[in-house]
């Protein structure tokens, strides 16, 4: 057994019990000091489980009654009755009615007055500490230790006089006075070095980004706000908060039909939510968070700034707030761009389309995003990007069709994933052309474009006017055409070109020079590409004339001048035709920079 204690002793040693300065061990690893602490308490070895038992004091979420209760067996055992009732006490004050706690106490007062003394005195504790030190020691050591030598750690620790333990709230209490002081210390450190630091002063920012990673990880290190089940809410700090907050939903959702505030307690003390952690704002907190993230991000550290948005998201009290959700996402994305990372792209813009289902701007966000992504294996056209997007379409076209139908398809039935404030699943009430055309596009960037057709077609229907809808169709249908398996290619040819010239005309109906012109660059580009070289040399010459007016509109609306692509394409047709006089001249005039 002695060995097996020195064993125990060398490797809990490692955990230096007794530093309690800033940063000991104790704040980072409290369950190995508890499970050392029973461990030893459990083979019967008191003396050194309280040294791991007493510190544990200090963290306000491992000293609960269990705690207390065998911290106290550990003072009884050695004989120390005083430390053991106030341990008792702890647990009746903080736990109204706890039956074995109040046993045992009232087990210890009985035992106090059949005792001739009437109870133990502190002369008498030091006594039994002294007397058992003295024991260990000469177990050990088979005699006394000489003058100048001192004794072991353990026996030191042994005959140290042991502090009366305090309120657990008391200790709560100083431990968070403390802890706020740090922590609004360093916040108002960190808005002084904000702007220099946005100003590019190297220094400044080296030291924002160690302390905003300092509050970022005191933020974590708490509990409260990453629950083992991240959909129970936060309700606040204390024990009652956090009982409240694991009930299971249904429960919450019955106390809430019951009563306007069910935020109560067992005994009936209503909780109030706190809307701060140590004196500032949860706003703020995620302010500090996102910040940091797209700091991270523009440095080129693109891991670790998802790491600090994930753990964001992961916090109770932003995950249950659709502001903050909200805000968590578009700096998501904005990393993701940042890091030219389209998987994460197209998984954030799922995630907008989920949570804003049927809305128009969610499609269009995921095409905007995917066009400012410069991956070669891009993730639009991607199995899970498509069949997404199916699903969405399917849940429109679910929602639309009459009750009876919709019976007699309950195989095809889609998810509605948006609710409205009372609860209730919100139906799409018209057909999105964005969406046909998100899911066109996908398919057509799949080389399917005959069914990518399909769904250009149904986008026509609604919006009979819409030149890119009509430049869509033209583009299907001519690659189509070309494909090995198009069975009668003349006639797929002729159906776009029919449409590329609607396409043509309704631009040429603008008002803006620029859709003229683009108008004109997307004609000679088709003919092009059909190896109709003497039909789109014109197109590209009027596209290069009307340079001049496009220049003018893009100094005022950022408008995109096609004249160095028209130029390309004819220094290429006069270049290869032997022309290379006005190929040469092509390139002094528009291609030379």
């Amino acid at each position: 057994m002695r060995i097996w204690l020195t064993t125990l002793q060398n490797h809990f040693e490692c955990l230096d019990p007794e530093d309690y300065q800033i940063g000991a061990k104790i704040y980072d690893y409290p369950d190995l000091f508890r499970e050392a602490a029973n461990a030893l308490r459990v083979g019967r070895y008191f003396h050194e489980a309280l040294r791991y038992y007493e510190p544990i004091q200090q963290i306000r979420e491992y000293a609960d009654a269990a705690y207390f209760m065998e911290m106290a067996s550990c003072y009884k055992a050695i004989g120390l009755r005083t430390e053991a009732e106030d341990c008792y006490k702890i647990v009746v004050d903080s736990e109204r009615g706890n039956p074995e706690a109040r046993r045992r106490l009232l087990e210890m007062c009985k035992e106090s007055a059949m005792s001739p003394k009437g109870a133990t005195t502190t002369d008498e504790v030091i006594l039994v500490r002294q007397h058992k030190a003295r024991k260990c020691v000469g177990d050990m050591d088979a005699k006394r230790p000489k003058r100048g030598k001192a004794l072991p750690s353990w026996a030191t620790t042994m005959l140290a006089p042991r502090l009366v333990p305090h309120s657990a709230k008391q200790i709560s209490l100083e431990k968070e006075e403390t802890q706020e002081e740090d922590v609004n210390a360093l916040f108002l450190r960190r808005e002084t070095l904000t702007e220099p630091a946005r100003n590019g002063d190297e220094s400044s920012k080296t030291e924002w980004m160690a302390i905003t990673r300092t509050l970022i990880q005191g933020f974590k290190d708490n509990k409260v706000f990453y629950p083992f089940d991240k959909h129970h809410k936060f309700y606040g700090y204390s024990r009652e908060a956090r009982s409240l907050a694991a009930r299971p939903k249904h429960e919450l959702d019955a106390l809430a039909e019951q009563s306007k505030s069910f935020l109560e307690t067992a005994q009936g003390d209503q909780i109030v939510v706190p809307t701060n952690y140590c004196g500032i704002p949860f706003y703020f907190w995620l302010d500090i968070f996102l910040e940091y993230a797209l700091t991270l991000a523009q440095g080129g550290n693109i891991l670790s700034s998802y790491e600090i948005i994930a753990a964001a998201f992961h916090a109770n009290v932003f995950y249950h707030s659709p502001n903050s959700l909200f805000l968590i996402h578009v700096c998501w994305f904005t990393c993701a761009l940042l890091g030219n990372d389209d998987e994460t792209l197209c998984n954030i813009a799922r995630w907008f389309m989920k949570e804003y289902q049927f809305v128009t701007d969610g499609y269009r966000l995921f095409s905007a995003l995917n066009r400012l992504s410069n991956s070669e294996n891009s993730w639009y056209n991607c199995g899970p990007s498509q069949k997404y997007v199916l699903r969405q379409l399917k849940a429109v076209d679910f929602s639309l069709l009459a009750d009876a139908r919709r019976k007699s398809l309950f195989q095809e039935r889609a998810s509605y994933t948006t609710k409205d404030d009372n609860g209730n699943q919100i139906r799409a009430q018209d057909m999105d052309v964005a969406l046909l055309m998100l899911y066109g596009h996908i398919l057509y960037a799949g080389k399917s474009y005959a069914y990518a057709v399909n769904y250009f077609l149904r986008a026509l229907a609604l919006d009979p006017t819409n030149a890119i809808i009509k430049l869509s169709l033209s583009l299907g249908y001519l690659h189509y055409a070309l494909k090995r398996q198009a069975d009668n290619r003349h006639h797929i040819l002729m159906q776009g070109m029919a449409f590329l010239l609607e396409y043509y005309d309704c631009r040429q109906r603008s008002s803006r020079s620029s859709e003229k012109q683009e108008a004109e660059y997307n004609v000679a580009h088709t003919y092009h590409l059909l190896g109709l070289t003497h039909l789109a040399i014109p197109y590209y010459e009027r596209c290069l004339a009307m340079s001049a007016a496009v220049q003018v509109e893009e100094s005022g609306c950022g408008a995109e001048n096609f004249a160095q692509e028209a130029a390309l394409a004819l220094q290429s047709f006069w270049a290869a035709s032997g022309n290379m006089k006005k190929a040469r001249e092509l390139t002094e005039k528009w291609l030379v920079v």
